[in-house]
């Protein structure tokens, strides 16, 4: 008996198909979420040295452009692409191992020093507590507030003090395990490095094989503008990620010339502190300041009170100045949708998402902005927002 097959029915029996593989799949998925979970982490776990490899050729790309076409170009005008590439590369690594050399040669041994520090520190402020606050009461008069109030203020300050003392005395195995883990991943992290030497080297290869898949298997049209996209998402997030790292160094060597200058304490840990949480913006400076704060608590309140005035007007030199000149308009996102990005992405990534849920959300939000304004000019209608707030409640400039 011969088959007659119906385009109209075979298109219904293929989407039914579909929907009910979806729907097995995803109650799969739930049912056995631990299960799915585990093999995604070792899938990940397996593919670790790949991830590494992708995100250092990604962060020394820059580099590796403007080192191809300031200094190879100039130095090696007859060699081959190919051996320019490789001069690139090799000056590339040069220069990221010297920074990473002078990190470890300079940075860590001083915050080393400070946290070692921090431990003796904060017992000897418990101890002496009373002529703290007889210090602080030559600065901010007391004598108004009763007497039993300021006893309760000074048991609850010497617990959370003791608190902390204790924590940072309990800290030693949680920083062996940590230690432990690190090694671990020096082994990925190896084996990444060697990775992004062959993707720097042979990334036109790749991102051309790419496209060539894309174009075997989807429409030209489309294509063009997935690579549209893929552009513009690269010059948000890469423009972002780049210039926010330029502008915390900057606000971290800023940070130690001052309180060097200034004679505040634990100057050295206070800047990398400032400097690594000023990359997330908004809640970066807050995030920084209060901890930093309480560690030159324990030495000196007075130099405490010093640093606070001093972070207060390096924040508006970088939130008005500095941050502007670097980052500009690299986001396009309003200051609503930043905090909304901080938020949700700290919330579901924690430390890692509050640092590229900017970046991230703005390629998304490029990308519901450009499907919008391709459907509404497809029914002919104006893609400025401008154009849809009434005459009576206009926009604000």
């Amino acid at each position: 008996m011969k088959i007659e097959w119906n385009k109209k029915y075979t298109t219904i029996a293929v989407y039914t198909f579909i929907t009910l593989a979806s729907v097995v799949f995803f109650g799969f998925f739930i049912n056995n979420l631990n299960f799915v979970t585990s093999k995604l982490g070792v899938f990940f776990t397996l593919i670790a040295p790949i991830l590494y490899g992708f995100a250092i050729a990604y962060i020394l790309n820059p580099m590796l452009k403007f080192f191809e076409s300031k200094v190879v170009d100039k130095l090696f005008k007859k060699s081959k692409p190919k051996n320019k590439r490789s001069w690139a590369i090799l000056f590339t690594y040069l220069t990221a191992f010297i920074i990473v050399g002078i990190m470890f040669w300079i940075v860590i041994p001083e915050v080393g020093n400070s946290i070692s520090n921090l431990a003796n520190q904060t017992l000897t402020f418990v101890n002496n507590i009373d002529s703290h606050i007889a210090n602080l009461e030559s600065i901010i008069p007391f004598n108004d507030i009763p007497k039993d109030i300021t006893d309760k203020i000074t048991a609850r300050l010497t617990e959370i003090l003791m608190s902390i003392y204790d924590m940072i005395s309990s800290a030693a195995p949680h920083i062996v395990n940590a230690t432990v883990k690190f090694s671990k991943g020096i082994f990925n992290f190896i084996f990444g490095i060697i990775i992004a030497i062959y993707l720097l080297a042979g990334k036109e290869q790749f991102i051309s094989q790419i496209k060539k898949i894309c174009y075997s298997v989807i429409k030209k049209d489309k294509v063009d503008f997935l690579i549209k996209l893929t552009h513009e998402g690269n010059d948000i997030f890469s423009g972002f990620i780049s210039g926010k790292i330029l502008d915390s160094l900057i606000i971290g060597i800023i940070c130690f010339a001052g309180m060097s200058i200034l004679r505040i304490p634990s100057a050295m840990l206070v800047s990398l502190l400032v400097g690594i949480t000023n990359v997330i913006p908004y809640f970066g400076p807050f995030i920084g300041a209060i901890p930093s704060t309480l560690i030159i608590l324990m030495d000196s309140p007075s130099k405490a009170l010093v640093f606070v005035i001093f972070v207060l007007i390096l924040q508006q030199f970088d939130g008005n100045i500095l941050g502007p000149k670097i980052l500009g308009e690299s986001t396009g996102l309003s200051p609503f949708w930043v905090i909304f990005a901080i938020l949700f992405f700290g919330g579901t990534m924690r430390v890692l998402g509050m640092f590229i849920g900017v970046p991230t959300f703005a390629v998304i939000y490029n990308l519901i902005r450009r499907i919008v304004n391709h459907n509404l000019r497809k029914k002919d209608l104006s893609t400025v927002t401008d154009d849809y707030a009434s005459p009576e409640h206009p926009i604000l400039k």
